[in-house]
């Protein structure tokens, strides 16, 4: 018998990059150094200023500390426990940060409740994917299969977002608003809808 999936071509990265920052908020040295290992091999084309925030008392205290010390076009914000999928995605985020001013890897275009994932299809897309109990196994969560790129967002899950800084200069962070670690993410990305 023969296969007949095909793994598509990777993207090859653009030669006309912006400058790129990556603020990740992190108190956990291992979880750290395991997502700069992270970081640097997947954003190994893409030269880069990485920026951690280790005392943030709440994930926008953390965001606007690490704003402030970036100078990327480009600024994104991590948490501290991800790893790419695909080998090409550096190239797929400088193709994809091209045509957007806000992008994540998941999220929702009917923001109907503080739950991103509260809509439902056809309303959520893109994948999320968690170590399993399992070792060595992951956890897969489909939540369409729409895409590449979904326009109209109106919320975005918080694990990985990319903007760019004009962008972030409009929208701000509302550290008043949202003084913990929940419910920041709708109010920074329902702002560029």
């Amino acid at each position: 018998p023969h296969c007949c999936l095909q793994t598509p071509p990777a993207m090859v990265m653009p030669t006309d990059l912006p400058r790129l920052s990556i603020v990740v908020v992190s108190q956990d040295d291992r979880r750290f150094f395991s997502v700069v290992h992270e970081l640097k091999r997947s954003f190994a084309q893409w030269p880069h200023q990485l920026i951690r925030v280790k005392d943030a008392r709440s994930m926008y205290d953390g965001y606007s500390h690490g704003y402030a010390q970036s100078s990327g076009e480009v600024v994104i914000f991590s948490h501290d426990d991800i790893q790419f999928a695909v080998p090409d995605f550096a190239a797929r985020l400088a193709t994809a940060i091209g045509d957007a001013d806000l992008l994540g890897i998941a999220g929702t275009t009917r923001l109907c409740a503080p739950g991103l994932l509260w809509s439902g299809h056809p309303f959520i897309h893109g994948t999320v994917t968690h170590c399993s109990a399992a070792p060595e196994r992951y956890d897969f969560s489909v939540l369409s299969l729409q895409g590449p790129y979904i326009d109209g967002a109106q919320g975005l899950d918080g694990v990985f977002i990319a903007a760019r800084r004009e962008w972030i200069e409009r929208v701000g962070f509302d550290l008043n608003t949202f003084p913990g670690f929940h419910f920041y993410v709708v109010d920074f990305s329902y702002g560029s809808y």
